[in-house]
């Protein structure tokens, strides 16, 4: 070799200062370059031989070449009436699916939609390795794809230049929907949001199913003699479940909480079971919930409640649901009444409206209604403030009346909102259920 040069951007070049003699040029082409012309034939393709006398100049020494072509992806995405991963005569294509193409190295270069016979495809692609993805309809299920089902939905393709692979097929069967929602209404009788030991179902509860997306009612079922319910034979998607709460009860529990009483949301994946969406209800006299709240002024009305009664509940820490203090305790004074002081009736309604609303969100809020029904039983002589309670978080388990209420509003003191996964909640559950467990030994029955 005596020199060497590289093309302008016209393509030219040129040797100079050349002697008489016999040279060969050889040309080294860009990579997937095809050669077509050179002066002595591509016989010896990239390379010519020239005879050169003195003083003379050869300009005729070229070289032809063609660029490489592009590669093509395809084709077919189509309905596997048979499921047996083979196109037959009768079998048509899925069109508006959306088929997207990544590179190598994962992003999305290409998005297409197949046409009215499911075919697609990708053109001008340079020689490499593509993903194809397919995001088929819903409650279709992969038959086949070009690298196997272990992958379903894409395939992985290697093409080189000016291949036109148009193979890359992708055929699916309908599903009819094989979902399942549901599967119980039962009786809470603890009302604290779960479903323990010796709760029975509830039957007979209406139960509804509504698609989330339109509202549209799709539908209508009742618990069984057990509480159960089940809607079947349902496609992939957003659904609503609604209990129509029965007459006599109160919610305390479903599967997106009781901030949204007897109504859920289930969204359902392609043949999906979901059998969570169950609804717990504890047990209402008079509107006023006997899980929650009973008591001495649960049997025997409001009326017998006296004005010194709630005057004594002015000094118990007593919330709501959300942890704040109770809706009927002076915001400014914090002195029970407020604005109902002048008027026992309207003071009485908004203490049975506290004391009938608790939910399973908050257990302080559940202990609170318990701490107050249990002091108006101890008050108005259901038991003496020396008597002894079953208590589980106390030494020995058993404790005063008088100490149980202490030792009820101080957990209040300590934390006011106690939902699911608080560490205070169970240990304000257990003093709630001691408060109960007197009430039920030693009030009215």
């Amino acid at each position: 070799m005596i020199a060497t040069t590289t093309t302008s951007s016209t393509g030219g070049y040129s040797f100079a200062g050349l002697g008489a003699g016999t040279y060969t040029v050889v040309v080294t082409p860009p990579a997937n370059y095809t050669p077509t012309y050179d002066r002595d034939g591509i016989a010896t393709a990239s390379q010519t031989t020239v005879v050169l006398a003195a003083s003379v100049i050869v300009g005729d020494a070229d070289f032809g070449y063609a660029p490489p072509q592009l590669a093509t992806i395809g084709d077919r995405v189509w309905v596997d009436a048979n499921s047996n991963g083979v196109q037959d005569a009768a079998e048509v294509g899925l069109t508006n699916v959306v088929v997207v193409l990544y590179n190598a190295a994962g992003t999305a270069i290409a998005t297409n939609s197949t046409g009215a016979n499911g075919t697609y495809t990708f053109g001008n692609l340079v020689a490499g390795t593509y993903k194809v993805a397919v995001a088929p309809p819903l409650n279709y299920g992969p038959t086949f794809d070009a690298d196997g089902l272990a992958t379903a939905n894409n395939a992985t393709v290697t093409v080189t230049w000016g291949e036109a692979r148009l193979n890359v097929d992708f055929g699916y069967v309908y599903t009819p929907g094989s979902g399942r929602i549901g599967d119980l209404v039962w009786v809470d009788k603890n009302s604290n949001g779960q479903r323990d030991g010796g709760e029975t179902g509830l039957p007979n509860a209406t139960v509804r199913l509504y698609n989330q997306t339109t509202g549209a009612l799709l539908s209508t079922t009742a618990t069984d003699s057990n509480g159960a319910y089940q809607f079947t034979a349902l496609p992939a998607g957003s659904y609503v479940v609604t209990v129509a709460s029965p007459a006599g009860y109160t919610p305390t529990s479903d599967l997106d909480g009781v901030r949204t009483p007897n109504t859920t949301v289930v969204v359902l994946a392609n043949g999906q079971v979901r059998l969570d969406a169950d609804f717990g209800y504890m047990i209402t006299v008079n509107g006023k919930g006997i899980g929650s709240s009973p008591g001495y002024w649960s049997h025997n009305g409001t009326s017998q409640i006296t004005p010194n009664d709630l005057a004594v509940l002015s000094a118990l820490k007593l919330v709501d649901d959300n942890g704040a203090d109770a809706d009927w305790v002076d915001p400014t004074t914090g002195a029970f009444g407020g604005a109902y002081s002048k008027d026992l009736g309207t003071a009485l309604s908004a203490f049975s409206n506290y004391e009938a609303k608790a939910t399973a969100v908050n257990m302080a809020s559940q202990l609170s209604r318990q701490l107050a029904a249990f002091v108006l039983d101890l008050r108005v002589g259901q038991f003496p403030s020396t008597q002894l309670m079953d208590c589980s978080v106390v030494a020995g388990g058993k404790i005063t009346a008088a100490d149980l209420i202490t030792l009820a509003n101080n957990a209040l003191l300590a934390d006011t909102f106690t939902p699911t996964g608080d560490v205070n909640r169970a240990y304000q559950e257990a003093i709630k259920n001691a408060l109960e467990s007197g009430y039920m030994t030693y009030g009215v029955k």
